[in-house]
């Protein structure tokens, strides 16, 4: 076993790694979206398969993973470039979807692999979450199936299989090399985002070989970037936790560009349920920790990234921002009773209201894995999805586990000094709530989004890494195995 002994020699440990995902993701802008075949694109997501399950290097091939499920550059994002295999002319099965199945393959087939793993000491919080899933499965029966609805449920099941995984994977070391990957490519995908911005979305439209898929879209002088929102989201949460953090080997400076690069991807989405949360996050961030970052210095390295930023950034990014805020002001209207946000949302006007149409019929239970469920559900509208599938029961027990959870992280900080900071990871939950919302879906019994079903499995490991590492100390060597 290889190990990690300096920190010069994990920092070209990352660089080659970042070298690798990006060569990767290129060839997957050629595979699937340049040759345009499904041939092609079953070929290369397999290839992305087979170098997880055989790599040894573990950290890096997750890593990949993680990335490419959250779509940097918009890419893999919509169908059918984002499918593994065809089913039928207008169905097919996500890579995602593929990704979270080969992770459990791995866990069951690699003993090797999984005698690493450490203990998920969250799990206690979320049972309530499963034991409710298997009820809703079996409710979906009284109100019939089809065949949409088969698929859901398949497709649901598989990305909750992400959980039995993703909170043990890595203990404190391997989540530190891991989030230097992550945080390193967090910076190049927010300067090539940030030159989309500039060239209003020129490097997308090349990245996709002009093909008509999600890409920026333009609303006059407003550039709007969605792929990698999740890469910088993930960033955000936790560069802030290692700000807290007083013997992590990061420079503050370092630490701080990453938040500022997340921040201007996030606002370059001009989303405003995205922006609420990371408002939220970052008062939440300074109003909590006032003390410890005073002490550091935060304040005044946040006012230098900020100075730095906004002479750096050309012109046209800043108008971007500025455009962007407008945007985001758009919500006083909501605050005002206006629930169309100025003519700009039909969250809650039209989505919602259609989404809950037949939600008297059942409003306890809602209907489960069910025809009438995949008839109605809407991805725009996350607490009314709930109600739609769990009833106002469905909707509690979600909320109810993230707020335990939360209030754990709480007491876990005041309790032990050694903790310090992982209440953070609590807010960044609360962040996900509050875009869950305002904006989609990110924590649901049906579709749950890969997408967030990884990020937040991983936040989750950030949590039990340090649990072990208190409980049993530092057992493993770092090891790429």
């Amino acid at each position: 076993m290889s190990s990690i002994c300096n920190n010069n020699q994990g920092r070209q440990y990352v660089i080659r790694s970042l070298v690798r995902i990006i060569g990767l993701i290129l060839l997957g802008s050629l595979m699937v979206y340049g040759l345009n075949s499904q041939l092609s694109r079953t070929a290369y997501f397999i290839l992305i398969i087979i170098i997880f399950l055989f790599s040894k290097d573990t950290i890096f091939s997750m890593a990949l993973l993680f990335i490419l499920t959250l779509n940097p550059w918009g890419l893999f994002y919509s169908s059918p470039y984002d499918w593994v295999f065809q089913i039928t002319p207008t169905v097919g099965i996500p890579y995602a979807i593929s990704f979270a199945l080969v992770i459990l393959l791995k866990y069951i087939c690699f003993s090797s692999w999984r005698k690493q793993f450490i203990s998920d000491y969250l799990s206690k919080y979320y049972r309530y979450f499963a034991f409710y899933l298997i009820f809703l499965i079996l409710w979906g029966f009284v109100y019939g199936h089809s065949n949409k609805s088969i698929y859901d449920l398949v497709i649901s099941i598989s990305v909750f299989t992400l959980f039995i995984v993703l909170p043990r994977v890595f203990d404190d070391r391997k989540i530190l090399l891991f989030n230097r990957i992550i945080f390193g490519f967090c910076l190049i995908h927010t300067f090539v985002s940030t030159v989309d911005v500039i060239t209003s979305g020129g490097v997308s439209h090349i990245l996709v070989f002009e093909r008509q898929t999600r890409i920026p879209i333009l609303m006059g002088e407003l550039v709007r970037l969605f792929g990698g929102v999740w890469i910088a989201l993930y960033s955000l949460i936790a560069s802030l936790y290692y700000l807290i953090k007083r013997k992590e080997k990061f420079n503050w400076f370092y630490l701080w560009l990453i938040v500022f690069a997340s921040c201007l991807m996030i606002l370059n989405t001009a989303t405003r349920g995205w922006m609420m949360g990371i408002l939220f996050l970052i008062i939440a961030f300074f109003g909590y920790y006032i003390k410890k970052v005073v002490i550091k210095r935060i304040i005044l390295n946040t006012l230098v990234i900020i100075s730095l930023g906004l002479v750096v950034l050309p012109k046209s990014v800043r108008t971007n921002i500025n455009e962007s805020i407008k945007r985001f002001s758009t919500v006083e209207s909501v605050v005002e009773g206006d629930m169309t946000a100025g003519g700009t949302s039909r969250r809650w006007d039209v989505r919602g209201p259609r989404v809950l149409t037949r939600f008297s019929e059942s409003p306890v239970f809602g209907f489960g894995f069910s025809k009438i469920t995949s008839e109605y559900y809407d991805g725009h509208v996350g607490n009314h999805t709930l109600l739609l599938m769990g009833g106002i029961v469905g909707l509690s027990i979600v909320w109810l586990t993230c707020i335990l959870i939360i209030a754990f992280l709480y007491r876990l900080e005041k309790q032990q000094s050694f903790y310090n900071g992982v209440f953070i990871f609590g807010l960044g939950l609360f962040s996900i709530l509050i875009i869950h919302s305002t904006n989609m879906v990110m924590i649901s019994y049906v579709k749950m989004p890969p997408h967030s079903a990884f990020v937040i499995a991983m936040l989750f490991n950030q949590v039990n890494a340090q649990l072990d590492r208190f409980k049993y100390g530092n057992r493993n060597t770092l090891g790429l195995s």
